[in-house]
Order: structure tokens, then sequence, then C-alpha cells
């Protein structure tokens, strides 16, 4: 898991491939390149390939070799997840408390649990996990975690109001796995929307 840091904020991402990092697009927003910040390995420099704005995914990729990862650093292999695992545990994973040191790293990612509350389709048609592991900003784009360490999805969004302006506590939101699967052909092809 990554700190990524553009000109404009932060975020999280993890390794999907030796040379791949997934994220979210409005953690890159515009930018075409990012610093990724390692825990305590040096950073580097990754190019965003692709994103996807409808589902809020972001394809980076990077030099491995320059990069300098871990010898230990293993990519996140992708689970299943529905609506037949609620009440099932997940943990977020994410540098919403982080910052950066003098020595440019960032420590480990923070890990939240909690429990999947549903699974739920956005007005734009994609799908999206309902858990109350809490995340903040600074968390979006890390990897939510099943029991086994599989990715069943990434940190996206917290409700903080109904649609009639009453407070939530405790709704945080993020992308299903299938949408991460479903985006990345086009992604790895290089072809935004």
């Amino acid at each position: 898991v990554f700190y990524i840091e553009t000109a404009t904020g932060s975020g999280s991402g993890w390794l999907l491939e030796p040379d791949r990092v997934v994220t979210n697009q409005h953690v890159v927003g515009s930018a075409v390149f990012v610093t990724v910040r390692q825990a305590m390995d040096p950073s580097f420099r990754a190019r965003v390939v692709a994103v996807d704005s409808v589902r809020d995914i972001a394809l980076l990729s990077f030099d491995r070799a320059t990069a300098r990862l871990p010898e230990a650093a293993v990519s996140l292999s992708l689970g299943d997840i529905s609506t037949g695992n609620v009440a099932q545990s997940l943990m977020a994973l994410g540098y919403s408390g982080s910052g950066v040191k003098a020595d440019g790293s960032v420590g480990g990612a923070a890990a939240n649990v909690g429990v999947l509350s549903q699974v739920v389709e956005l007005a734009n048609g994609s799908l999206n996990l309902e858990m109350d592991a809490p995340i903040d900003p600074g968390d979006s784009g890390g990897p939510v975690l099943d029991g086994q360490g599989r990715v069943v999805g990434m940190v996206r969004a917290v409700q903080e109001r109904t649609v009639g302006g009453q407070r939530v506590v405790g709704t945080f939101f993020a992308i299903h796995v299938d949408e991460i699967r479903d985006a990345l052909p086009a992604l790895r092809a290089g072809r935004s929307r």
C-alpha cells in the first residue's frame, strides 16, 4: 500500500502488478505524473496510464528497476464479494493520518476494521460496498481486504448527510472489486473515460 502525492493533494494506492498501482481517479485528478511514497523506502515517480472517471479508478505505471520496492513487496490479489457476504469482516488500508517524514517515507498504512453492510448500486450504475470500516480523507484509493487478504474493494467516499440533510455516522463506501476488474482492460490499454 502506497501514499500517492500530487501537486494538489494526496491519497492511497496499492500494488496490482509488479509495475502497476491502482488508486482513485479523484486522487490523481488531472496529473500526468504522481509521487509514490513507500513506508520506509525511497519515493518514486509513476505515470498515470489512464483513468475511469465514472468508476473513480486510475491506473499508474512505474519502472520497477528504479522504484526500489522492498524484496518482499507482492501484488495484492483480487477476491470476490457479494450480498451473501453481508456482516463479513473487512479491513481498509490507507494514509489518512500520515504525513511525510523528513526522509521522504510515510510509515505503514493505517488499518481500519469493520464489516460489509451491503452492496449498493450508485446512480451511475456502478457497484459499491457500503461498510462501517472507518475511513477519512487520505484513505481514498486504499485497498479494502477480506479475511484472506484479497482486495474486494477500493476506498472511495464517506457519507456525511442524508439526501434530507440529516447527519450520518459510520457510512463509508468502497468501489466494488468487480468494477475494478471491468475497468482494467481499458485502463491497461491506456483508454480513459
